[in-house]
């Protein structure tokens, strides 16, 4: 029995031991899960704690979105309609800039023809050189009828269709108007030169007929060379006004953009802040206990960032630091103002003593006050007496050059006399040798005529000696009528004494 007792306790007590120890098990196995699943619900708030902020973000910047969008689109219409503008000047440009080219190089083939004519135009006076020669007689004849403009007949080329309007009619028949009233002026041919070769002219007439076609190429050509220049000339303007558009166009999308922009940043944004960036948290009880919240209004308050803030605090200590020395530096200028007024004070004392010391000598002297900046103004100047002594070494040069000048006038005026008496006798010897070969002349006729003669023929040889020898005796007389003449205007001009004809007679019977 007491075996068996013995038996039943060390299984139970085995049988407990194994539930103690299986219960150790399960509740280890059940605090494990407890502690996974807290784990778990922890992580699940964390992530919806957190998620919840993604999405109250999301939410807020859904809002400055949606601002924006409200700004964009209430400015959308004015974008696309600057845009439209800018594109059309744009094209504009482009077609501009394509028919500019188009148009020089139209020009460029308008000047390769010209010079290509030119060309053959020289080629053709070549050849009307070689057909009529240069040594030729009739070249000037020719050549007058080459460069002759004749009347042609308009012929129309056929093959050619063209369509006219009215109008283009109209002007071809005042165009023929014109061509006929300036044909009117033309002169037809009036055959070859007299003793040219018949031929040598009609290949003239040909190579003039081939100058005439160039001539009229070269003003079609010229024509439309002009309507080249105009196009082009209508174009540059057009491209100046299409370049003032776009840029005022651009100005106006810039300052578009600006507005758009300025607009934008008046659009309010949201951010979070952590609980630790946030220093104004109040007490609603005021007690120790109390949890601390945000105000209800953040109107006053002022967003900073940690560097801002430290740089603010750290300004404040350097602000006392500066008050301190600005107020040791005023105490110091304050003593020296007062240093610098007692140095004053006595410095004008000193001034009023010697004052009352120059009156005191001024009137043992004078016997009165005397102004002495008066005397000084009523002193000549220094810069007045450099002047007066320039101004009198300048008079006494001008006057040893006036001297000079007047004695280089005398001198003129002594040879000027001279040489009037010099000229007085040459011409009073010209007088009196004119007046003795007339004498001369009367007794030569004199004796010629008491001569007499039977033959009469040498009588009519001496009578036209005679007047050939008249002919020349008047012809000199007159060259020396013409010379005197020209003397005596110009002794009357410069007032000498005229020797007239009666003088010189006068003369020799004293």
């Amino acid at each position: 029995i007491d075996k068996q007792d013995a038996l039943g306790r060390a299984v139970a007590e085995e049988a407990h031991a194994r539930l103690w120890h299986d219960k150790a098990q399960l509740e280890e196995h059940i605090r494990q899960v407890i502690d996974t699943f807290n784990n778990a619900v922890a992580s699940i708030e964390k992530e919806k704690a957190k998620l919840e902020s993604d999405l109250k973000n999301a939410d807020m910047k859904l809002l400055v979105l949606y601002d924006e969008l409200l700004t964009l689109s209430e400015l959308e219409e004015k974008d696309e309609a600057l845009l439209k503008k800018a594109s059309k000047c744009k094209q504009d440009k482009t077609a501009i800039m394509h028919q500019i080219k188009e148009c020089q190089d139209q020009l460029g083939e308008k000047k390769a023809e010209i010079e290509q004519w030119y060309n053959e135009e020289q080629t053709l006076q070549t050849e009307f050189m070689d057909v009529v020669g240069e040594s030729s007689p009739h070249l000037g004849a020719l050549l007058k009828i080459y460069k002759k403009k004749v009347k042609r007949s308009k012929r129309k080329k056929m093959g050619e269709e063209e369509e006219f309007d009215e109008d283009e009619d109209d002007e071809e028949e005042e165009s023929e108007m014109e061509s006929d009233e300036d044909d009117d002026e033309m002169e037809d041919d009036v055959g070859p030169p007299p003793g040219c070769d018949v031929q040598v002219y009609e290949s003239v007439i040909d190579l003039r007929e081939k100058r005439l076609d160039m001539e009229e190429a070269l003003q079609d050509i010229q024509k439309a060379v002009e309507e080249l220049k105009k196009t082009h000339k209508n174009l540059l303007n057009d491209e100046k006004r299409i370049d003032k558009e776009q840029k005022q166009t651009d100005a106006e999308i810039q300052q578009f953009q600006t507005d758009k922009q300025r607009k934008l940043n008046q659009v309010q944004i949201v951010f979070a802040l952590r609980l630790s960036q946030v220093q104004c948290l109040s007490d609603e009880d005021g007690g120790a206990g109390a949890s601390e919240r945000l105000p209800p209004e953040l109107n006053k308050h002022v967003v900073f960032t940690q560097d801002g803030l430290h740089k603010l605090m750290s300004r404040i200590t350097e602000l006392r630091q500066e008050i301190r020395e600005v107020k040791a530096g005023h105490k110091q200028l304050q003593r020296d103002f007062r240093v610098r007024k007692k140095e004053k004070n006595s410095a004008m004392q000193h001034i009023e003593d010697l004052q009352a010391k120059f009156q005191d000598i001024q009137m043992l002297k004078f016997g009165q006050v005397v102004d002495l900046d008066v005397i000084e103004r009523s002193a000549p100047d220094k810069i007045v007496q450099d002047l007066r002594e320039r101004s009198l070494t300048v008079e006494g040069d001008n006057r040893q050059k006036v001297i000079e000048w007047e004695k280089r006038i005398e001198k003129q005026k002594k040879e000027m006399a001279k040489l009037t008496c010099e000229n007085t006798s040459l011409m009073e010897q010209i007088v009196s040798m004119g007046y003795s070969q007339m004498q001369l002349d009367a007794a030569l006729n004199a004796r010629i005529a008491n001569v007499t003669v039977n033959d009469t023929e040498p009588l009519v040889e001496l009578r036209e000696m005679e007047q050939e020898r008249m002919k020349d005796l008047l012809a000199l007389q007159s060259k020396e009528i013409a010379t005197l003449q020209a003397e005596i205007n110009l002794f009357r001009k410069k007032g000498g004494h005229i020797y007239t004809t009666v003088t010189a007679n006068r003369t020799p019977a004293r």
